[in-house]
């Protein structure tokens, strides 16, 4: 797993939401049945999206969920950093607890694992919640 399921869910909800009119707030409840989100887990991820100011909450009957302003065009990698410590692949995926790569004997895949790599990190850093929203099941073409 490259980040927690915790950031999925939190990516998936963000994606959801960018789904939405700007501004319109949306209940819990259909955030986690549009995601497959199990409700609880939706509870805690939304908490830690708030406090991280990618969404903005309010209770009652007029209450929901909303985008912050900026939150549609943030990364990926910034959703999943504001969940874990360490979104990335490793330096060696043969040898996790390092080979000789950086120290001048590099393993036989290292050149080809290095531009995966570097591959991954533009992935993570360009794709934004945006375009995850647009790549989601409502807008997905009929072939």
């Amino acid at each position: 797993m490259i980040y927690s399921k915790m950031a999925e869910h939190a990516i998936a909800a963000l994606a959801e939401l960018a789904r939405q009119p700007k501004g319109e707030r949306v209940a819990t409840a259909r955030i986690a049945d549009a995601a497959s989100i199990p409700r609880p887990i939706l509870t805690k991820v939304i908490a830690e999206l708030q406090h991280a100011g990618f969404v903005k909450t309010r209770e009652g009957r007029h209450g929901g969920v909303r985008l912050a302003d900026r939150t549609s065009g943030i990364s990926i990698r910034e959703v999943a950093d504001a969940f874990d410590t360490d979104v990335s692949l490793p330096l060696c995926p043969f040898h996790p607890d390092g080979c000789n790569c950086e120290g001048g004997d590099p393993c036989k895949a290292h050149a080809l694992w290095a531009k995966t790599r570097e591959a991954f990190e533009r992935f993570l850093d360009d794709v934004t919640i945006a375009d995850v929203s647009e790549a989601g099941p409502r807008s997905r073409r009929k072939r």
